[in-house]
């Protein structure tokens, strides 16, 4: 990350046009400039002597100082580097020096400090320079600090997803789910629409978080990548936000309802859909699709790709949403439609059979559950055991679930 600069013009800057407006999870210049003369000067004045010395003398030093690093000299390059600072506070090369400096020393708590200066001065335009600094932050600092450093690399770089999946996992450490999923909607519906595993990751957290709303939201979610895997092989540009808008919208027992106070004008309907009282999800499709709407995407698209570019695993999480939404029929039928397609993954066939449980069809549920069974090996799918003893108990068959 901080190598050696080969002049103190070696690095790119920027402006800080951004610093005026600092949003809660950014950095602001005081928090690292912790020298008072740093403090008092001007941010005019600061961009202006971030890469340049006020005086000749000083600029010898600092070649004297670069001269002794290259050489291996570090103690001499450290004293040298020291005075610069003193006299030349908002040059920025000379923390990158000594951030590097301490580094050799083992000092890293030092070299963490000084490169902090380092790039609140130099601005840098590489994403990969603060994603090296919210790493170290993560081991001096606190995950908020990293967060701040991970904001400044997505500035910089917003179309890099890994940056954005790796705030939502820092978020996720601090336990502020909501701006997970301000940071998942982001990629979701903005840098990359219809993202695949920004998708999946939104439907885990809103099926996870409990509550009717949440999980049709989650289930639509994972209808509209199935339906946009369709339409890209079919050769259609669609992303998830786009299908779907006629769909029927589904309650929780299952029947199919026109959707309340609906309007046929799009921006119409999409300011109703602002002002719905509903949690503060994500919308993009908002309806559940019909079992035969259902049936047909998915028997189209395993017969076109066969399973081998992920879908089985989304279809896999939307029987399992099916059925905590009671809709036990749709997920029986979306698994005869695929069994004449391809082999059922064995989850395909546990799903099948507690579907069957909720019909009160025990023996053909016992008669899917028998592959399970034949391999025995509940360590390998203990998952799937608990899934159906839970079945078993929710029926109030509880002989069944103790087996």
């Amino acid at each position: 990350l901080f190598a050696p600069l080969v002049t103190p013009l070696a690095i790119d800057w920027t402006d800080k046009e951004e610093s005026a407006v600092e949003q809660d999870d950014e950095l602001s210049d005081g928090d690292y400039l912790q020298n008072d003369k740093l403090k008092k000067k001007g941010k005019k004045k600061k961009k202006d002597k971030a890469h340049s010395l006020p005086t000749p003398e000083l600029e010898m030093q600092f070649e004297m100082a670069l001269n002794n690093f290259l050489a291996k000299d570090y103690q001499a390059s450290l004293q040298l580097l020291l005075e610069v600072v003193r006299q030349a506070p908002e040059f920025a090369p000379s923390y990158n020096y000594l951030g590097l400096i301490y580094d050799q020393f083992g000092e890293q708590r030092k070299s963490f400090e000084n490169w902090k200066i380092f790039v609140m001065l130099a601005q840098p335009k590489t994403s990969d320079v603060w994603l090296d600094l919210m790493k170290r932050s993560m081991e001096f600092g606190t995950v908020e600090e990293g967060l701040r450093f991970l904001t400044r690399a997505i500035k910089v770089d917003k179309k890099r997803l890994d940056l954005w999946f790796e705030k939502a996992n820092l978020l996720r450490i601090t336990g502020n789910i909501a701006k997970v999923v301000d940071v998942l909607e982001e990629v979701f519906t903005k840098i990359d629409p219809g993202n695949i595993e920004a998708g999946k990751q939104l439907s885990r957290i809103f099926y996870g978080s409990g509550g009717t709303p949440y999980l049709v939201r989650a289930i639509t979610i994972l209808e509209g990548l199935l339906l946009q895997f369709l339409n890209q092989i079919e050769g259609s540009d669609k992303s998830v936000m786009d299908v779907d808008k006629e769909s029927e919208a589904t309650n929780a027992d299952g029947d199919n309802n026109q959707t309340e106070n609906e309007s046929s004008d799009p921006d119409e309907a999409e300011e109703q859909k602002k002002d719905a009282d509903n949690p503060p999800v994500v919308r993009y499709v908002d309806r559940l699709m019909s079992e035969e709407k259902m049936k047909q995407v998915v028997g189209d698209l395993i017969t076109k790709t066969q399973g081998e570019n992920g879908e089985l695993d989304i279809i896999n999480m939307l029987l399992e949403m099916y059925i905590a939404y009671g809709r036990y029929q749709m997920a029986i039928g979306i698994i005869d439609t695929l069994r004449e397609i391809v082999e059922l993954p064995m989850e395909f066939r546990v799903h099948y059979g507690i579907s069957q449980i909720h019909l009160n069809n025990y023996e053909v549920a016992r008669a899917w559950f028998e592959g399970l069974y034949s391999i025995n090996k509940p360590d390998d799918y203990g998952d799937l055991y608990v899934d159906i003893s839970k079945a078993w108990k929710a029926v109030k068959q509880h002989e069944s679930a103790l087996d």
